[in-house]
């Protein structure tokens, strides 16, 4: 059993939170890992995640066809320049919305309308919780 759990660490690799610059092109390239999932952090005081880094490790799966998963944006994420602070509830919507999937996915998560009496309104993405909307 040992064996097997030690196997699946070194196929799979979860980065997250994302907080800096990383390559894993030489542990592609070996066939070492066969996914990639990345998120950035989402909690009070996170530390920006730049799109140049989850772009980095896309083009890279890419290139060794290996599937990566962009889970979510974290509470700051940076394209272009610019800072853009994402709730929690839309950073996994936001992270599909960036394309940056391997292979790519359906983009089935429109961002809903908040419905102005909900309770959870200012944490939640749309009326499920109300159900009056």
């Amino acid at each position: 059993m040992k064996g097997y759990q030690y196997s699946w660490i070194f196929r799979q690799n979860m980065i997250a939170p994302f907080i800096g610059k990383v390559d894993l092109e030489p542990y592609l390239a070996s066939g070492q890992l066969k996914t990639v999932f990345a998120d950035g952090e989402n909690y009070d005081g996170a530390r920006p995640l730049h799109y140049e880094w989850v772009k980095l490790l896309y083009d890279q799966c890419r290139k060794y066809n290996v599937p990566f998963s962009f889970f979510g944006t974290g509470n700051v994420f940076i394209k272009d320049g610019k800072e853009y602070h994402i709730c929690k509830a839309y950073q996994h919507v936001q992270a599909l919305r960036s394309g940056l999937q391997y292979p790519a996915v359906e983009q089935d998560c429109p961002i809903q309308t908040r419905c102005r009496t909900c309770k959870r309104r200012n944490s939640c993405n749309g009326c499920r919780w109300c159900g009056r909307c």
